[in-house]
């Protein structure tokens, strides 16, 4: 298209250049000025792209960056649910067989206090602020231990569902 339209403009501008009355010699410094514009525009846009390149797979290297950070945050997000769901059965579990009741003692620290702080701040550490209110409790009520057991049987149902986000079934399939 370049050398069709720009043929006779070219001619023209070699004709206009040139005082000479051979057609053969105006037609070739028609022609060689069309080929001086046709390399000129090809070194132009290569020099551009060249300019360009390196703020391109700058980007490209930084949004590669983001989502092998965002994919690495989800999986230790999704091991750190795992081991705290484990955790909380297993306390579950030993209190359970331990038979405690009644009220808590003051130098008692239930672990479900610290476990729904921790919690809160892995997912927002890791960036997913938006599964705090499925996952941690807002009000724990600790005065029984009794209270602490359902507290804690809320928190692992909590736990379970959060592991059923769309988020961690995709882990699973890579």
């Amino acid at each position: 298209m370049f050398t069709l339209v720009g043929a006779p403009i070219f001619t023209a501008a070699g004709a206009n250049l040139l005082s000479s009355e051979s057609i053969f010699w105006r037609s070739l410094v028609g022609a060689l000025i069309g080929l001086a514009a046709a390399v000129a525009i090809v070194l132009v846009l290569m020099v551009f792209f060249w300019l360009r390149a390196p703020y391109k797979q700058r980007d490209e290297a930084r949004a590669m960056i983001r989502e092998a950070d965002d994919l690495r945050n989800l999986v230790y997000l999704r091991d750190y649910l795992r081991q705290t769901l484990d955790a909380n059965t297993r306390i579950l579990e030993d209190l359970a067989k331990s038979g405690r009741t009644g009220p808590i003692a003051e130098d008692d620290d239930p672990w479900i206090r610290q476990q729904n702080e921790e919690t809160r701040r892995q997912l927002e550490m890791l960036g997913f602020p938006d599964l705090v209110p499925k996952v941690v409790l807002d009000q724990l009520q600790l005065g029984t231990w009794e209270r602490v057991t359902d507290d804690a049987k809320r928190i692992s149902r909590r736990l379970a569902e959060a592991l059923a986000d769309p988020r961690f079934q995709v882990l699973d399939r890579l």
